[in-house]
């Protein structure tokens, strides 16, 4: 599940659609330091950052690298035991991707992968990162309360597959709700370290205009897992998996 945002924002060919699935749906997980430091390949993220030319270029040859020797992992490991190995790739990716940037980009950058990040996820959770609490000064009180929200959350989370219909909707509002408490319990002084620490909001642009939307449809794999993990395992790109839940 923590390597979920990343694998959304990489890009995949394979896509394996599944049309009747019921599961427990838990609380997405904690955002991570630059968990998505696949957002360095975004156009409008380089540019947010002003990249130089040499910048993206060279970060352009890191991705590439990665995603070749990526490709060699699923090729010469089982599935089992090629997933520890992609871990430590990505590790390595991010930590080289990072020396890139000027401190004044991984700083921004951080800001934009954790309003990117977050958007996964409840502030109830958010706010109880150790960073995040140290650097707002959450009171025990705060933190107090901060666990009951985030306990009032987790239980009005598992109920919204009950019934299922309309859940994202569902979802949305909750994260609105738990989002708009945890605003109330900060000071002014805290509301104001929260938006340094966020910095300036930023949308990710993530719409290609010169590509081609049905031609992109027209090479995903639908319903056949096996074919879906033979083409990741051929070209090194993680697999994008949807599921559907119908009633």
């Amino acid at each position: 599940m923590q390597r979920l945002p990343q694998l959304l924002l990489s890009l995949g060919l394979a896509i394996f659609t599944v049309t009747t699935v019921r599961a427990q749906v838990s609380l997405p997980p904690r955002p991570l330091d630059f968990a998505q430091i696949h957002l360095l390949r975004n156009i409008s993220v380089q540019k947010e950052l002003k990249l130089s030319e040499a910048q993206a270029q060279n970060l352009k040859e890191l991705f590439s690298q990665n995603q070749e020797s990526t490709r060699e992992i699923w090729q010469k490991y089982p599935p089992q035991e090629a997933s520890t190995h992609w871990q430590e790739l990505t590790a390595e990716l991010r930590k080289e991707a990072l020396t890139v940037l000027t401190e004044a980009q991984r700083t921004r950058f951080w800001q934009i992968d954790f309003q990117n990040t977050r958007n996964f996820g409840y502030d109830s959770m958010t706010f109880q990162r150790t960073d995040v609490e140290k650097k707002l000064g959450l009171s025990d009180e705060q933190k107090k309360r901060l666990r009951a929200i985030q306990a009032d959350t987790q239980k009005k989370n598992q109920t919204a597959l009950n019934p299922p219909n309309q859940f994202q909707q569902k979802v949305a509002a909750l994260r609105k709700e738990d989002r708009e408490q945890v605003a109330a319990l900060l000071t002014n002084e805290q509301k104001q370290q929260w938006d340094e620490l966020v910095g300036k909001p930023f949308v990710v642009v993530n719409i290609n205009p010169n590509a081609d939307l049905q031609a992109a449809l027209r090479k995903w794999i639908r319903d056949d897992f096996g074919r879906a993990q033979a083409e990741s395992r051929k070209t090194g790109k993680p697999i994008f998996a949807l599921f559907r839940c119908e009633p």
